[in-house]
């Protein structure tokens, strides 16, 4: 029997980014924020687990989830290294059409100025 839609599966098997082969992602920086972007189509929020750790001078973001489906199994286990150790209460992340949005705010450390020397 002949398949119609073998081709356009093709065509979008060979230009997607889908979670098999690897997680699409942006990190991008805005406004003194970094905001890191990527795509969990198919992952339910409720299956989402999104961690800080620090690690010495830098810190991680640890994105981790796995959600079964009627149409198969979607899951996301990713580690950006970031160059902060303390993030601000403005830090937060949201969800819109499979994309998840990460803010990523440094806390700032009482207001330190570097002066001149004499």
């Amino acid at each position: 029997m002949f398949d119609y839609f073998y081709s356009f599966d093709k065509l979008c098997e060979e230009m997607s980014n889908g979670l098999k082969k690897g997680t699409w992602y942006k990190y991008l920086k805005k406004d003194g924020k970094e905001i890191l972007i990527l795509d969990i189509a198919g992952i339910d929020e409720k299956d989402l687990k999104i961690d800080f750790v620090e690690e010495g001078y830098n810190g991680s973001i640890v994105i981790t989830g796995k959600t079964e489906t009627e149409f198969g199994t979607f899951e996301i286990n990713k580690r950006f290294n970031i160059p902060v150790t303390n993030l601000s209460n403005e830090s937060n992340y949201s969800i819109k059409n499979g994309m998840l949005y990460i803010t990523i705010v440094p806390e700032k450390k009482n207001n330190f100025k570097l002066k001149k020397a004499e």
